[in-house]
């Protein structure tokens, strides 16, 4: 393979200084500590207004309701629904004493306004699937789909059932009921899709030429329906999503091309185009309904992927806007009258929560990134991740997102997940600058896995040719039967019904990339039908457990990285990294990452400079650092420069990365060729160089092998009174580095991270 030519280089070196800024927190404003505060707040503030009674109606049941939008007439129990919906998405529990009685009430009490039944099919689907709750939610979505009204053949929607039957609609009660409908769907409720076909033919036959939508179609839109609003164009594109999931699965499942819908396209050109004028954050919309506006606005963005809206980040601009507007827990917008406060607080908090959840999947549109514009395929399956991330988040039983993220986003965006997915069925030929970009995110942590749609091998060969170029040590394989995401996960390969060919590019320590070459099952994950094809299924579920050690997904505005310093150290360490014949440098970020960590926690910089070896190393070294994951053998200048800059007063540790592999052996070989036979001894825990409180935990994998480690643990060498070489068998540097990957041997992030700050700095 041959290496990076020269304007690769050039734009590896501008991405890598770029990306040495990156730090923990993503989100520039509000910070994530400042949105679980608000969302904190706004939950209490909700079960402030709760009743003795354990609902949130403000009157009885009316006797006689008229067909309106009132809380306490039409909507009666709406209050309650979305109340208890709120509180849910934003963490409280089913069984929270608090929530028992309202949750009771909704199943028992005789609710049918179109918004408040909508709202209650959310509650429905985030409880656990009872009998009794799949009973209600089968009952809701009957009465929805039973208020619907055909007007000249397409179904809309009333406030609620009227006696006569009233000639009155609006679209915005309609795109409720299909919210509802699509709830009761993801509960596993058939919802005929034929309903989808009417509820999409609506949708596209409302819309008005200049791509937007009113509140009525244009024809009948007069006084307050006669605007086109940004509320409405976005809650249009959130129901042509929701319906195209069912109407073009199939279609979109032939590989076709970039997947196109007219519709959708225009009216997100004239969302992107009048967003600015419109949101709340620039002033009041039409109608003064902010919060319901970027509720809308938080749905089109889940549903359609898109982090932004052109130039528009709406999850950083309605977070700022909720949080600014929010007073003692309560998100209250100054012109707010029809919308009281419990309807805007829970609004708000809802889309605080549901914007912020983990994204498991950043899906890679890399058109602005190649060479040749007809060559970026990436889009054949618009639906393929969506549905991978749905069903993984009902196994999960923990909401999860995807996102659209371009090749030319910033950095940020792409260490939002700790995958990147790309897909295309033609070779591709990535520009300097988006091969720069698919590198660093790979060495800040980051796995990409690549997919060739219909199994194309030109796009395959392709994806291995970039890699040669970005990663020329290393070589591709088919991923062992033995790997940890086959067996250390929750679906064994064994037990799978089929099997998926994966090839998998690693450094020794993690996989860096993965490979589907054939068998398209992207083809299965567009058809939304998880019972074909079960293995292709549990094989992404299996990745993504294995990338987040099960357990760790980070909410938006987090990544596995350290904090970015603030400011400057007070102290700086030089610390020597050694380039020998071997695999010396597996995680180059970790080293960073440290710093970063050193830096925040007790101020001491690393100033890193690499050092070939048998070269001599300067004594202004104070620590000479030796990475590695296999078997090597240092020659005699190799072994004299390290002896000679010990005997200098310098200190070395041996850290074998990942905590696999022959390097351990390797490194107890030279240890004793360099220092004598059996001075390489435990260090207590009570040593000074750990100090005095430090306590460190282990990651889970393989606890078998390292179960009898109960603190830090270091053998080392010691001469003159002070430790001169030490050797770590148990990971670090992944640990450094922050991932919480699966199959490592080795110490927590954090318990890596802390352990080696306070070695710098017990360094004399």
């Amino acid at each position: 393979m041959k290496r990076s030519s020269g304007p690769m280089r050039v734009a590896l070196c501008l991405l890598a200084v770029l990306s040495m800024s990156v730090g923990n927190a993503i989100a520039q404003a509000p910070s994530p500590k400042e949105i679980e505060a608000g969302i904190e707040k706004g939950k209490a503030f909700l079960y402030s207004l709760q009743g003795a009674d354990g609902t949130w109606e403000r009157v009885p049941v009316p006797a006689e309701r008229e067909v309106n939008n009132d809380h306490d007439e039409g909507q009666w129990g709406g209050r309650t629904a979305l109340a208890v919906y709120a509180l849910l998405v934003c963490g409280e529990k089913a069984t929270e004493p608090k929530l028992q009685k309202a949750i009771a009430f909704l199943h028992e009490q005789p609710i049918v306004g179109t918004y408040a039944l909508a709202v209650k099919c959310q509650v429905w689907l985030n409880l656990p699937a009872t009998d009794a709750v799949k009973k209600s939610m089968r009952r809701d979505a009957l009465l929805l789909m039973q208020l619907a009204k055909p007007l000249n053949n397409f179904p809309v929607w009333d406030y609620g059932p009227s006696t006569p039957p009233r000639k009155v609609y609006s679209l915005s009660r309609s795109q409720y009921a299909a919210l509802g409908l699509w709830a009761a769907t993801e509960s596993g409720i058939e919802v005929p899709t034929n309903t989808w076909k009417a509820i999409e033919a609506t949708w596209e036959a409302a819309q008005t030429a200049e791509g937007g939508w009113k509140y009525q179609f244009p024809a009948d839109a007069k006084g307050q329906f006669e605007p086109t609003t940004v509320s409405m164009t976005a809650s249009a594109l959130a129901t042509l999503y929701i319906a195209q999931d069912f109407t073009k699965s199939e279609y979109y499942a032939g590989a076709r091309g970039n997947a196109v819908s007219p519709p959708i396209e225009k009216g997100m050109a004239w969302m992107v185009k009048n967003f600015a004028e419109n949101v709340a954050v620039s002033k009041p919309p039409p109608r003064e309904f902010q919060l319901l506006q970027l509720y809308s606005l938080e749905r089109t963005g889940l549903a359609s992927g898109l982090r932004r809206f052109g130039p528009h980040d709406w999850y950083a601009i309605g977070a700022s806007y909720i949080l600014k507007m929010q007073k003692n827990g309560a998100v209250s917008p100054s012109n707010s009258k029809m919308m009281d406060s419990l309807v805007n607080t829970a609004f708000g908090i809802l889309f605080l929560q549901r914007g912020r959840m983990p994204v498991a999947f950043n899906k890679l549109d890399y058109s602005p990134g190649v060479a040749k514009p007809e060559d970026a395929i990436w889009n054949q399956r618009p639906r393929e991740i969506a549905n991978v991330t749905r069903w993984l988040s009902a196994r999960l039983e923990r909401e999860l997102r995807w996102q659209i993220v371009r090749s030319d986003s910033d950095f940020a965006a792409l260490l939002e997940s700790p995958i990147l997915y790309l897909s295309g069925d033609r070779a591709i030929d990535f520009k300097p600058e988006t091969k720069a970009m698919l590198k660093s995110y790979i060495e800040h942590g980051g796995l990409i896995i690549a997919h060739a749609d219909g199994g194309k091998d030109a796009f395959a060969r392709s994806i291995m040719q970039i890699s040669g170029e970005l990663f020329p040590a290393y070589e591709w394989r088919d991923l062992p039967d033995t790997h940890p995401i086959w067996n250390n996960q929750n679906y064994k390969r064994d037990a799978m019904k089929g099997r998926v060919a994966v090839k998998a590019l690693s450094n020794g320590v993690r996989e860096l990339m993965l490979l589907l070459p054939s068998g398209d099952p992207a083809r299965y994950w567009q058809l939304r039908n998880s019972n074909q094809r079960t293995e292709t299924w549990e094989t992404m579920a299996n990745i993504y457990s294995y990338v987040t050690d099960k357990t760790t997904a980070y909410p938006r505005g987090y990544t596995w990285l350290a904090d970015a310093p603030a400011g400057k150290p007070t102290k700086t360490l030089a610390v020597g990294r050694l380039k020998y014949a071997g695999n010396w440098d597996p995680e180059p970020q970790a080293i960073v990452q440290l710093s970063n960590y050193a830096t925040t926690k007790k101020s001491i910089g690393l100033d890193v400079k690499v050092i070939e070896a048998g070269a001599a190393i300067d004594k202004s070294i104070k620590l000479l650092l030796v990475s590695g994951t296999n078997e090597f053998v240092f020659d005699d200048a190799a072994r004299k420069a390290i002896s000679d800059y010990v005997n200098a007063g310098g200190t070395v540790l041996f850290e074998s990365t990942g905590g696999m592999g022959g390097f351990a052996t390797s490194a107890e070989t030279e240890l004793s060729q360099m220092f004598g036979a059996g001075n390489l001894k435990q260090l207590p825990k009570s040593h000074p160089i750990f100090g005095t409180d430090l306590a460190v935990s282990y990651r889970t994998f393989n606890m078998a092998s390292i179960s009898n480690l109960t603190g830090p643990s270091l053998r080392g060498v010691e001469k003159d009174g002070r430790v001169v070489a030490m050797l770590s068998r148990e990971d670090l540097g992944a640990g450094w580095l922050g991932i919480p990957t699966d199959g490592i041997i080795g110490y927590t992030p954090e318990s890596a991270r802390a352990m080696m700050t306070q070695v710098l700095g017990a360094l004399k």
